[in-house]
């Protein structure tokens, strides 16, 4: 009976140390993944606003409230999924100056295209990515534990 606390016991702290079977990138690693103009298109789509100072194109995209959000050209992939948009307005607006937005995601880029830097408000874009090979060390442990569990206990009655 002994062994099979132990057991037990192994077993839960290994459940404890690698149970999570998702990993998670916070906003600032997503937002620092994306490097050039054309990353940027990718995932939000076409800029709502684009402001141009000297040599810096700015473009701002509106994330205020899900009905707005549902109304722009924004395209956001948020834990995966695309926003279900409808609607999208190709040519985005020109402006002097930002217009105000509660939520909002901003990049600046150089005359490359490639982001000098991104500001954002009321916004969380972190995604979890999964990991297949932890869920399933997790569930073959779980079953090597469980036949051993029966096996020494079946053993333990034999030998009684």
């Amino acid at each position: 009976m002994k062994n099979i606390v132990i057991i037990f016991a192994a077993f839960a702290g290994w459940v404890l140390l690698s149970s999570c079977s998702k990993q998670i990138y916070s906003h600032e690693e997503v937002m620092s993944s994306y490097h050039t103009k054309n990353d940027v298109i990718k995932q939000f789509g076409q800029p709502d606003e684009i402001m141009v100072v000297n040599d810096t194109t700015q473009w701002l995209y509106n994330c205020s409230d899900p009905s707005v959000f549902n109304d722009t050209k924004t395209k956001v992939k948020i834990n995966g999924v695309y926003n279900a948009g409808s609607g999208f307005n190709t040519v985005p607006v020109s402006v002097k100056q930002f217009s105000q937005h509660n939520k909002y995601v901003k990049f600046a880029f150089n005359t490359n295209g490639d982001i000098l830097n991104w500001n954002s408000s009321g916004v969380n874009f972190a995604e979890r990515k999964a990991k297949p090979l932890a869920t399933i060390g997790i569930v073959v442990g779980a079953i090597v534990v469980v036949i051993s569990t029966i096996g020494l206990i079946a053993l333990a009655n034999w030998h009684m």
